[in-house]
């Protein structure tokens, strides 16, 4: 994978996690449809024409498209609508860099500006292991092979210890 899941700890003496997205549990349950909000398997704002000014979003394959605009941060999608959208857009290029695309280039490795995601038929199953601790088996249902299941379980309860203990620091 060409990007990576990044958390600051602001509660937890400075505590810093990083991980490549296919190394980390939550990114790859996330990228693999397993624990997408509901309403992303409906999503009512699809496509080009919208009724925005202006549309924001991850520009995934900038890699190919722009490799100068690939600063691995993480380089956003922008879509005016308007000529309100356009006004807006325009009083900030001093501000941002700035690189024009055709709208084939835009959405050829954003499926989901075009598609709904499809949630994985053991979503809810998943989900509701997560709610119990059952992260062993999460594991058994990813196609991980055995070192990495490992790796899994060891690294997600890590995550969300540290989740939990922030949230303990705050009360």
């Amino acid at each position: 994978s060409r990007y990576s899941y990044s958390v600051d700890f602001e509660y937890s003496r400075g505590k810093h996690y990083l991980q490549k997205n296919n190394d980390d549990p939550f990114m790859r349950l996330f990228v693999g449809d397993y624990i997408l909000r509901e309403s992303c398997s409906d999503c009512q704002f699809k496509g080009f024409e919208r009724v925005s000014d202006i549309t924001l979003g991850d520009f995934w394959g900038i890699w190919d498209v722009a490799p100068e605009m690939d600063d691995n941060k993480g380089t956003s999608l922008v879509f005016t609508h308007s000529s309100k959208g356009e006004n807006l857009l325009h009083s900030i290029t001093d501000k941002i860099k700035l690189y024009k695309v055709s709208l084939d280039q835009a959405g050829q490795a954003n499926p989901s500006m075009f598609c709904s995601a499809v949630h994985k038929p053991e979503r809810e199953e998943v989900l509701d292991m997560i709610a119990d601790n059952r992260f062993q088996d999460v594991v058994s249902m990813m196609p991980y092979k055995t070192k990495e299941r490992e790796t899994f379980v060891t690294k997600t309860k890590r995550v969300i210890r540290n989740i939990l203990d922030i949230g303990r620091k705050r009360l």
